[in-house]
């Protein structure tokens, strides 16, 4: 099933989770719309792997970031879990930049107030 759509002089088209986009017809972009998969407990738990795939990173990320202290609250019953409150309240905490320069000063920023 194709779905064929045109804005300000982009054209795309929708194949079976890709991506075709000719920017004036000059260059073509093809990128893998990927499905995520997400389990989220009856009690809103959410397991490393559902949590990662919820924020966007790597299981390992969300491992380092625990180990560092910057990441979301989550809590060990016998394995890490992390409630879906936690992970929209971090991700709402996080501060918008316009540069990686600019992130990394407010990093240096936020570590100094620690």
């Amino acid at each position: 099933m194709y779905f064929f759509f045109s804005i300000l002089m982009n054209y795309y088209i929708f194949c079976d989770y890709y991506i075709v986009c000719a920017y004036k017809k000059r260059r073509t972009i093809v990128a893998r719309v990927a499905e995520v998969e997400v389990v989220i407990l009856p009690d809103g738990r959410m397991d490393t792997d559902s949590a990662a795939a919820y924020v966007g990173v790597a299981p390992k990320t969300l491992a380092m970031w625990r180990w560092q202290g910057i990441g979301p609250r989550f809590i060990k019953r016998g394995r890490i879990f992390y409630y879906r409150e936690d992970l929209d309240a971090w991700i709402g905490r996080a501060q918008r930049v316009n540069s990686t320069a600019q992130a990394k000063f407010q990093a240096v920023r936020e570590a100094e107030r620690l």
